[in-house]
């Protein structure tokens, strides 16, 4: 029997994190282009209104904006209250943030907004508003994991640590949502072309490197979406996934990812960030 129709299943609205720039705005332009109405939250105002704008003019659909640090308790409760009163379908655990360098020489304070951002947020967010899908008998989530989670990954050890977290989570929850009707999906992006990505590596180096654009990412998480429960976008990222995680003894994928990252600039050995890294 054929599958119902993604408004059908996921509709009639959609939650999106994280849905300023990037690999969610991505999201929220393919949503919108199926059709769903939007709630979209981050915590940069200016951009968040921006991205509203086009998507109701191009595709002629309600969005909700909030504004909201899902760092914070409040933010999360305000998100959570606002998805709530709203017959939502869909949530896309999108939000995350990445800082770049030594593990050491990092601030521990950046380590920890990483938990709070990558972790808690991902976890309250997926708790509270799973609820109501539930309930509801049908709907999904897609949480956003990495490549980097594949393994450690030297000079973003904490940000892989925490992507392997989403991942493990979103795989468990295929299982545990499948019997409501619910569907999970752990996607994990590579290299996508971010505003911040080409602005530390540029554009030759990206395309270079394979980046993928944020839409298709999104693209082909929302394909994945109830088919599996996970998901590496691009056919080149799941080959070298395999190279990497299962035909390469541990230790020398560790030393290679290091090499790598140091030559795009990745690994410098001095604390640095990047807060749009997939």
């Amino acid at each position: 029997m054929a599958s119902p129709p993604f408004r059908e299943r996921y509709g009639p609205s959609a939650v999106v994190t994280g849905a300023a720039a990037g690999i969610g705005r991505g999201f929220a332009r393919r949503i919108a282009a199926r059709g769903l109405d939007l709630l979209i939250a981050d915590k940069d105002a200016t951009a968040l209104a921006e991205t509203a704008a086009e998507l109701r003019e191009q595709h002629s659909i309600a969005v909700e904006t909030i504004v909201a640090d899902l760092t914070r308790v409040e933010g999360i409760e305000s998100l959570c209250e606002r998805a709530n009163a709203t017959d939502f379908g869909l949530l896309i655990n999108n939000a995350g943030l990445g800082h770049t360098g030594w593990f050491m020489q990092i601030p521990i304070e950046d380590h920890l907004e990483e938990i709070d951002l990558n972790v808690r947020a991902t976890l309250l967010l997926t708790h509270r508003l799973g609820q109501q899908l539930i309930e509801r008998g049908r709907g999904g989530i897609l949480f956003i994991s990495s490549t980097s989670a594949e393994f450690g990954s030297p000079s973003v050890a904490n940000y892989a640590a925490t992507k392997a977290y989403i991942r493990f989570l979103g795989e468990a929850l295929f299982a545990e949502l499948e019997p409501y009707g619910v569907h999970s999906l752990a996607l994990s992006p590579g290299l996508t072309r971010t505003k911040t990505m080409s602005l530390r590596l540029g554009d030759e180096a990206a395309r270079r490197l394979g980046a993928m654009e944020p839409e298709e990412v999104a693209e082909e998480g929302l394909r994945a979406l109830g088919k599996r429960p996970a998901h590496i976008v691009g056919t080149r990222n799941r080959l070298l996934a395999v190279l990497s995680r299962d035909l390469t003894p541990r230790a020398r994928a560790l030393r290679a990812g290091l090499v790598r990252m140091m030559s795009t600039g990745l690994g410098k050995p001095e604390a640095g960030s990047d807060a749009d890294r997939r």
